[in-house]
């Protein structure tokens, strides 16, 4: 396959510049930014080990004691859940079906 055409543009578009000027994708600066400050408020993790975002987002003003009574809330509702579907399971059993011994 021939590019020798398709060399010549790029070596045009660059005009001397760095592959890296060139506007491949005309949002990236707008994205950086928008990732800028959501970071810079507690949202997003820049991926570099050792620098975490805080647990809870300065923004939403949660106080830890509210933070531990919410994770409890959760972990209780998947207990009672999970209890739930093990009764439902159990009492399905027993409703007289192909397998029961009666």
């Amino acid at each position: 396959i021939d590019i020798t055409g398709l060399v010549t543009k790029l070596r045009e578009v660059l005009n001397g510049s760095s592959l890296e000027a060139l506007p491949f994708v005309p949002q990236l600066e707008v994205l950086r930014a928008d990732f800028a400050a959501l970071e810079a408020d507690g949202f997003a993790d820049d991926g570099k080990k050792g620098r975490r975002p805080p647990s809870r987002p300065a923004r939403y003003g949660v106080t830890d004691a509210d933070e531990k009574e919410a994770e409890r809330s959760i972990h209780m509702e998947a207990i009672e859940r999970s209890h739930r579907s093990t009764a439902n399971v159990s009492f399905a059993g027993g409703l007289g079906g192909a397998d029961d011994e009666d």
